[in-house]
């Protein structure tokens, strides 16, 4: 492939949908207890990269983001050759250029694991921490303590990762806003290169949507607790509707709360997909 420099690069999105535990709000592709189909997933990944491809062809690719679902339920083995099969089927940019990135989550990995990932060419590591708040982990039906993000992150940092992202939810049933300011506060205290917050969307279709129709959770509206002032002067439900991000310097990103989902190639019914620019 003979791509043009000049040209922004393109970015490659891969879902991979495989879980611990699926959340109560998540409505997402993503699936737990099918991990032994891991192996064959991988290989049909493999196999659709190969028909996309020449499709690409002439286009650098500057961004590979492996997402989920999560991706590091899979073995570094297993996303190392997924990483190594993209590097040969698309025109990727050479490893000190290209970013990237896989999701993940705290129990997921170790400092082993990730300096196996890292070692692969995985350059990012975007980790779905949520919340420091052992009672919004424990409303959003998450497996991890705030003891295991902590742990995370440190193993990261000593397995060489010099870029990580931590994912935040905020809005969770019973939390406030001093809670969310405390981690905020031990967020920005460990200090990672990008931060990703989201507001907790409520979907019809899920465990917590149907708790909430059903009178078993407040809505929304009906909790004085869950009304935030915004820095703005007006104010918002912490359970809104909107999902929103703020980021910190230091690059982009995506999150398992935030799929990419507007790409010049995709199907409806394809796990992977490639967008420019």
């Amino acid at each position: 492939m003979n791509a043009d420099a000049s040209r922004p690069g393109a970015g490659l999105y891969v879902h991979v949908p495989f879980c611990l535990t699926r959340c109560g709000y998540c409505d997402f592709n993503a699936y737990a207890g099918l991990g032994h189909l891991a192996e064959r997933y991988v290989r049909a990944l493999e196999r659709e990269a190969d028909l996309a491809a020449p499709g690409w062809a002439g286009e650098r690719v500057d961004s590979i983001f492996l997402g989920g679902g999560t991706p590091t339920t899979l073995s570094p083995a297993a996303l190392g050759g997924l990483l190594g099969h993209l590097r040969g089927a698309f025109d990727v940019a050479p490893p000190a250029e290209a970013e990237v990135t896989t999701e993940a989550n705290p129990d997921t990995v170790d400092e082993a694991s990730l300096a196996a990932l890292l070692a692969a060419g995985f350059t990012r590591l975007s980790m779905g921490v949520q919340s420091f708040d052992p009672t919004v982990l424990a409303a959003l039906e998450r497996v991890h303590g705030p003891a295991s993000a902590r742990r995370a992150y440190a193993a990261a940092r000593r397995a060489g990762f010099a870029n990580v992202n931590l994912d935040l939810i905020y809005g969770a049933h019973g939390e406030t806003l001093d809670s969310w300011r405390r981690t905020l506060d031990e967020t920005v205290a460990l200090g990672p290169e990008h931060v990703s917050a989201y507001a907790l969307t409520i979907e019809p279709a899920t465990p917590l949507g149907r708790r909430v129709d059903g009178g078993v959770l407040p809505s929304p509206a009906s909790s004085a607790d869950t009304t935030w002032a915004t820095g703005g002067g007006g104010r918002t439900s912490a359970w809104a509707r909107a999902r929103t991000r703020t980021a910190t310097a230091g690059g982009g990103g995506t999150s398992d709360l935030l799929p990419p989902t507007s790409r010049p190639w995709s199907a409806a019914s394809s796990p992977w997909a490639a967008t420019s620019g």
